[in-house]
């Protein structure tokens, strides 16, 4: 308002995203972003990859009820004839008598990121170059504000980002000269902390919905008596990373940590949303060895051991405990897989078998091929929707299994070539609370039924019904109490031999 009120010839551009990462979101998805939207008085606006977060069905009402103009040229919607009711490759707006031309693209990763239905993606530059007289010859913009493009005739460009989450207001005030070209600029991105007012307009519109978040936020859904880590991270020894986690889910899926010295340990719904944005529902997938196999050497086909920000696509598992070398191949990267015999007496792991069928948790997005797993898609032999949200079943596991004592289990151990041996367990570990379980004492954890991964003799046709889960739950705590009564006998015994206390559990 400020800049407007001081300035001619203003455009106010947004480049989207603005879906997901608070308990705001979650509990009131759209609306509340058309409402925001509309009242920044943005003029034109593209798409960000979480803006299809929940499918077309949660992004057209969005799109329906917006006043800016929304522009995405890289979108072939043939088969989705609604999309381009709403959105437009590109826009001219007249602006103190002079036209100016909006083009807007969506990054062509979003048909891997997000639930893009039928939409089909096209070259970003080519739909560029088909829409603007003069583009910018660059493809991936990086650096200083504004990064100056030369163009092949000389002219310049200039090419501005403003980082995200709301933290800047990016500002750019651009001079052209009679023929249109650039003659000089000046602009920085404006922070925007506690030294910019509230807007009363804002606090008047937020009102309503803050009703909602205010009761639902702090209500206590568990306990936890440890830090449940959800960061990626390097290892403190800074050679080598070690991850670990409890359940076939993305490290995107993972967005924050719960810290047990926060709020005296208790775990709130605000908490459990900032772990779980998406609201995913979990299905339940028969997959044979050799697929699985497939799907844990997609999770690293991207891994750096070099990178202190693991990629999004890297699993976190439970019910297994696999070995990656990072100096072998992609495709060649799992050295050894191990999974936990859920119907044995006495759980136990084995070696994963190719030609044998497993029941496996994961996200609905992951069933569908999200971020690269076509593998699911392609070769499950059998697929049951829970019809669960992520956050409600950690909100169930929390509310049953608090307080909640996690364990290092080395479920993941990541090598290279330049290391000599195993990594041994360490306290920085990545995603113990996991979307689905919110993690408990280690051995329990991998019960939890939406990140376990068991071992069933299924058939082509079977599908897992809840009482058989149910069965394998029992089976799993049957084995449990076995274990710990032999632990205890044992550890009696040899406090009798040798005549010392050990400490027994």
């Amino acid at each position: 308002q400020e800049i407007r009120s001081n300035r001619d010839n203003v455009i106010f551009l947004n480049g989207g995203d603005f879906y997901q990462g608070t308990v705001w979101y979650t509990l009131h998805r759209w609306q509340i972003v058309a409402d925001l939207v509309n009242t920044l008085g943005i003029d034109v606006m593209s798409l960000g990859n979480h803006e299809f977060d929940d499918g077309l069905k949660g992004l057209f009402p969005f799109l329906k009820n917006l006043k800016p103009k929304v522009v995405v040229c890289n979108i072939n919607s043939s088969k989705v004839p609604e999309f381009a009711d709403y959105v437009q490759p590109s826009t001219i707006m007249e602006i103190g008598g002079e036209k100016v031309g909006v083009i807007g693209y969506l990054t062509p990763e979003t048909k891997y990121l997000s639930s893009t239905g039928d939409l089909e993606f096209e070259d970003e530059v080519a739909c560029i170059k088909r829409e603007a007289r003069t583009p910018p010859s660059i493809e991936e913009p990086q650096g200083p504000y504004p990064q100056v493009i030369e163009r092949e005739d000389g002219s310049r460009a200039l090419v501005v980002q403003d980082f995200a989450f709301g933290k800047y207001l990016g500002f750019l005030e651009v001079e052209f000269d009679s023929e249109g070209k650039i003659s000089g600029w000046q602009g920085n991105p404006i922070l925007l902390d506690s030294s910019v007012s509230e807007d009363p307009e804002i606090l008047e519109l937020l009102e309503p919905y803050g009703l909602e978040v205010k009761r639902r936020v702090r209500q206590t859904v568990g306990h936890t008596n440890v830090l449940l880590r959800g960061d990626r991270l390097t290892c403190p020894h800074g050679k080598r990373l070690e991850f670990r986690g409890c359940g076939t889910l993305e490290l995107w899926g993972i967005r924050s940590s719960i810290d047990e010295r926060m709020n005296e340990g208790n775990v709130t719904f605000e908490d459990v949303i900032s772990v779980a944005p998406f609201g995913n529902t979990m299905d339940v997938v028969a997959l044979k060895g050799k697929y699985l196999r497939q799907v844990l050497e997609t999770s690293m086909r991207d891994y750096d051991l070099d990178s202190i920000d693991p990629p999004g696509s890297f699993l976190q598992v439970s019910g297994l405990r696999l070995t990656y070398n990072v100096s072998e191949p992609v495709g060649s990267r799992l050295i050894e897989a191990y999974v936990r015999c859920a119907d044995c007496r006495v759980p136990h792991y084995q070696p994963l078998d190719d030609e044998k069928v497993y029941w496996v948790v994961m996200s609905t997005y992951m069933t569908k091929g999200g971020d690269g797993f076509a593998v699911i898609q392609e070769n499950a032999i059998a697929n049951r929707n829970t019809d669960e949200l992520d956050i409600d079943i950690i909100i169930k596991y929390a509310q049953k299994r608090s307080p909640i004592t996690t364990g290092l289990e080395n479920r993941i151990t990541v090598l290279s070539a330049r290391d000599n041996e195993v990594p041994s367990e360490t306290e920085n570990t990545v995603a113990t609370e996991s979307l689905i379980t919110a993690t408990t004492e280690a051995a329990e954890a991998d019960k939890a039924i939406a990140t376990e991964v068991v071992t069933e003799n299924a058939s082509e046709n079977s599908k897992p019904s809840s009482s058989m889960l149910n069965n394998i739950i029992s089976e799993i705590d049957s084995g449990l109490e076995i274990v710990k009564t032999n632990l205890q006998e044992a550890g009696e015994k040899a406090n009798k031999l040798i005549g010392m206390k050990f400490p027994i559990g």
